[in-house]
């Protein structure tokens, strides 16, 4: 269950990052995608940055 709750929360911080800042981009190249998945998990990258990247 824990699990499941930290995902949500980190694709909601991945999704507000996305949106807030003009280029989604600055956080893989500044480190930012590596921070949300050591605190987070994989798959708030998988599911919402790695996308989102692929789109630009």
């Amino acid at each position: 269950m824990k699990k499941i709750i930290v995902n949500a929360i980190g694709c909601m911080i991945a999704k507000w990052i996305l949106h807030n800042f003009e280029d989604g981009l600055v956080i893989k190249r500044r480190g930012g995608a590596e921070q949300i998945i050591k605190v987070f998990s994989v798959q708030a990258y998988k599911n919402i940055i790695k996308p989102a990247i692929h789109r630009k």
